[in-house]
C-alpha cells in the first residue's frame, strides 16, 4: 500500500512540475524547437491543384454586412468557390 502512495505523490509532483514549467513560460521554446524537428523530418508535401481565392472588401462587406454572416451567406460563398475551383481545372 504504501508503495502505492508513493506512485500517487510522485505522479502529483510531476503534473506539478509541469505546470509550473508550463506557466513560467520554460516549455514554449521547447515546442516550437520540436514544433520545427517534425517538420524538417516529415516528407515534403507538393500542392495539389489550384487555389481559389475569396476576396472581402468593403465593397462585399457593404452588401453583405459585417461579421458574423448567416448560413446563406455562408452557403452561397461555398457555391461560388467550388464552381471557381472547376473553372480552374
Amino acid at each position: 500500500m504504501k508503495r502505492k502512495s508513493i506512485g500517487y505523490a510522485l505522479g502529483i509532483l510531476a503534473i506539478l512540475v509541469v505546470l509550473a514549467l508550463d506557466f513560467l513560460g520554460i516549455l514554449q521554446p521547447l515546442e516550437f524547437k520540436s514544433y520545427d524537428l517534425r517538420l524538417k523530418l516529415r516528407d515534403q508535401q507538393k500542392p495539389v491543384g489550384k487555389v481559389v481565392v475569396a476576396v472581402i472588401d468593403d465593397k462585399i462587406l457593404g452588401r453583405i454586412g459585417r461579421w458574423p454572416w448567416d448560413r446563406e451567406v455562408h452557403a452561397d460563398l461555398i457555391d461560388k468557390l467550388v464552381a471557381a475551383a472547376r473553372k480552374c481545372t
